[in-house]
């Protein structure tokens, strides 16, 4: 599975091609295909002006791997790791955005503000030919843009916003791409 495109979503935020804020189908030219919402499973709730706030450009700067920093300041600290794609937010769907090519097409299906933070769920291919949900834990000031999820999508949603050794939690931090 391609774990650092699918963070580049958090992976996953660019910058919005006329597209709106709600949850009409748009697609900007040349992206892959997106999923669609698993028929039973969602919750299928989706907040536009939540959704709104998300929409755009995100500048990937953190990355953090079971307490491990492997992306510090937008740059790799990991020989091993990969590189960490921005994020971008297009209508209802976020994706992963390198060398200004948009893939890994996640589908927004589930989002709400709960407790202060935001639950978003996605679906869409992890790389694998499968298609998965990811629950993911967020928290955006429309400057910064934290995310994250477990490492193995079978897991539930993070409940905190960190990622301590062994937690198999995937934290990322991102800042508003200006133009």
């Amino acid at each position: 599975m391609r774990f650092p495109a699918l963070m580049a979503l958090t992976l996953g935020l660019a910058y919005l091609i006329g597209c709106g804020a709600g949850n009409k189908e748009t697609k900007p030219a040349g992206a892959p295909a997106v999923a669609q919402p698993p028929q039973n499973g969602s919750k299928g709730k989706v907040d536009d002006s939540l959704l709104a706030k998300l929409q755009g450009e995100w500048q990937a700067e953190t990355m953090v791997t079971n307490g491990k920093t492997t992306i510090s300041q937008g740059k790799n600290t990991n020989p091993n790791g990969a590189a960490m794609a921005n994020t971008v937010f297009q209508g209802p769907v976020m994706y992963s955005k390198d060398n200004n090519k948009l893939s890994d097409p996640q589908k927004i299906v589930y989002l709400a503000a709960e407790g202060g933070l935001i639950h978003m769920d996605t679906v869409g291919d992890l790389g694998d030919g499968k298609e998965a949900t990811v629950k993911w834990l967020a928290k955006a000031d429309g400057k910064i843009f934290t995310i994250c999820m477990a490492f193995n999508q079978k897991d539930n949603r993070p409940v905190v916003l960190e990622s301590k050794p062994g937690s198999n939690i995937i934290l990322s931090g991102y800042k508003r791409k200006k133009n």
